[in-house]
């Protein structure tokens, strides 16, 4: 049954001031409790949080509209909605932070799991970052990222996530794109940590193929789980820098909440 539009409409931004009011309150407490506090030169040339409220205001218009047009819909289950879950994965976020004061406080950025063969993976890569427990390195860590990534957008990752949509579905569209039709096309995410944006994709257009890059096997567990219930979705486990792909083979690449996170020369 459709709901009446007003009604949709006071339902979205219902759920989407309690989810920056959650996050972004999570977000200070966190900063609080690790004494962040950017030097008073740096904080002058940071916009105010008056001004991160009003462009979160304008994503989140942009997004209820894509969403009243019928650009896209949400995954029907979120974790990071659902009580329980949100709890125990807030539960597990700030239990972690004492680690993270220690580390920070130490400036260990190296202090990784035992059982972990660095060798296999590139030297920028073998760090905590962000003082994160275990860098990007075990099934704890990936189980904690979607909900640090939100406190780190102050509740307005998905939304971001999602404004890739519109551009891809042109594309594709202008492309001979047919839901259901014959002709296959194929989309490379990399990295696709845990999966969360390949799971949004693929509510959305169930016949794309995907294929998940990353390097974090455990990462590429979750993102697996994520997306179980879909077909045409595969995984490879790879440095972006060297990937064993064919060429000429997709039709879309993204890349999200990634480059940042490179040294210049990965970057390039």
């Amino acid at each position: 049954m459709k709901l009446p539009s007003r009604f949709e409409d006071a339902l979205y931004w219902t759920r989407q001031g309690w989810r920056v009011s959650r996050f972004l309150g999570q977000s200070m407490l966190g900063n609080v409790l690790l004494g962040r506090r950017p030097s008073e030169e740096i904080r002058e040339s940071l916009p105010s949080t008056k001004e991160v409220l009003a462009d979160l205001l304008r994503l989140f218009e942009r997004d209820r509209a894509n969403l009243r047009e019928g650009v896209y819909r949400l995954p029907e289950r979120d974790p990071l909605d659902h009580p329980i879950e949100f709890a125990r994965s807030t539960f597990g976020v700030f239990r972690d932070l004492a680690r993270v004061a220690t580390r920070q406080r130490e400036k260990r950025v190296q202090d990784l799991p035992e059982d972990v063969h660095t060798g296999q993976f590139p030297r920028y890569y073998t760090q905590n970052f962000h003082f994160q427990t275990d860098g990007y390195l075990s099934e704890a860590s990936a189980e904690l990222y979607d909900h640090q990534v939100e406190m780190v957008f102050a509740g307005g990752a998905d939304a971001m996530r999602r404004q890739t949509f519109p551009w891809i579905r042109r594309w594709l569209d202008e492309r001979g794109y047919v839901p259901g039709g014959e002709k296959v096309f194929h989309l490379l995410d990399v990295p696709c940590g845990t999966g969360r944006y390949l799971n949004f994709l693929k509510t959305n257009l169930p016949d794309l193929h995907v294929t998940g890059l990353d390097i974090s096997p455990f990462y590429l567990k979750r993102a697996r789980a994520t997306l179980a219930s879909f077909p045409r979705a595969d995984f490879v486990e790879a440095n972006s820098e060297s990937m064993p792909l064919r060429d000429d083979h997709f039709d879309v690449v993204t890349s999200i909440y990634f480059f940042h996170e490179l040294q210049q020369s990965a970057r390039r």
